[in-house]
């Protein structure tokens, strides 16, 4: 099935932005798409596979077996204290999560919220889909398989170049697959792969930078990856923060406020499946 001009226009905007990703309110595949349009679009495109996204709880309210167990002996709830704590806010009106005081951080109280709503102690009201970006099938799709049409001028010269790499970088895949036996020792020592930091030498790095750029233990995420990857790549970088974290030795929390960063910079967070993206970084 061929995209839409829309449709079209909205994959190679993604194919555009770094790593394929980008927040949903930074595309505009028509110059007047409205908010609800485009979570349309995007949620018909999910749902052919070609893209995926991520969700941030918006609003959400007590459930009628969270009010009961609010009417239990407090001293026996099935809750933990940040549990209860929650519960009791949003006794008597719907909530965002911004309302809830400080006593969690922002990924935290999306995971929170969503754990209540899994037992089905609240009702989540409202999503937002926060990031968007190309799946491998949606890139398999736009190198193989999309034969646009028409003759309405669909795309600009940054668009239409970022499809025609997609196609030569296809390419130059192929046709270098056969040729491995004729590198030269120069080049075989060329591709050795660089050692890799160690855990203790990326905290070692975090800490650094904070200290450096007076960051208030709150370091972004692309200031990080400016300084790792390389050696490490994009996937490699993150299974070390998550592992620094799975050691209580730093905590990944998420953005809500974008618009103090630039497209690229937001492309540097974590994408997560329920919150917005990993963004900040802070050492225990």
């Amino acid at each position: 099935m061929n995209p839409t001009a829309t449709e079209l226009k909205f994959l190679l905007q993604l194919l555009a932005s770094p790593q394929h990703r980008s927040p949903l309110d930074l595309l505009k595949p028509t110059p007047k798409i409205s908010a609800a349009d485009r979570v349309r679009l995007c949620q018909k495109l999910t749902k052919r596979g070609w893209v995926d996204r991520t969700e941030t709880i918006t609003q959400f309210g007590l459930a009628a077996p969270g009010r009961v167990l609010l009417g239990l002996d407090t001293t026996s709830l099935p809750v933990t204290p940040d549990e209860l704590r929650l519960l009791q806010n949003c006794r008597d009106k719907t909530l965002r999560p911004d309302d809830l005081p400080d006593f969690l951080s922002p990924s935290q109280r999306q995971t929170l919220i969503q754990t209540l709503a899994d037992r089905g102690l609240i009702l989540i009201l409202r999503r937002a889909i926060t990031d968007v970006w190309l799946t491998p099938e949606g890139l398999d799709f736009l190198r193989h398989e999309c034969e646009p049409k028409g003759t309405v001028p669909l795309v600009s010269g940054d668009l239409l170049g970022a499809y025609v790499q997609l196609l030569r970088h296809a390419m130059a895949h192929s046709s270098g697959s056969g040729n491995g036996d004729q590198s030269t020792g120069d080049e075989t020592t060329a591709q050795q792969p660089q050692p890799l930091p160690s855990l203790a030498q990326v905290l070692q790095v975090i800490c650094d930078l904070d200290r450096e750029l007076n960051s208030g233990n709150y370091l972004p995420l692309f200031l990080v990856r400016q300084k790792l990857q390389p050696p490490f790549s994009r996937e490699g970088l993150d299974g070390a923060l998550y592992e620094l974290q799975r050691n209580d030795l730093i905590e990944l929390g998420s953005i809500q406020e974008v618009s103090h960063y630039t497209p690229e910079q937001l492309q540097a967070g974590i994408p997560q499946n329920v919150g917005g993206s990993l963004f900040f970084v802070s050492t225990r």
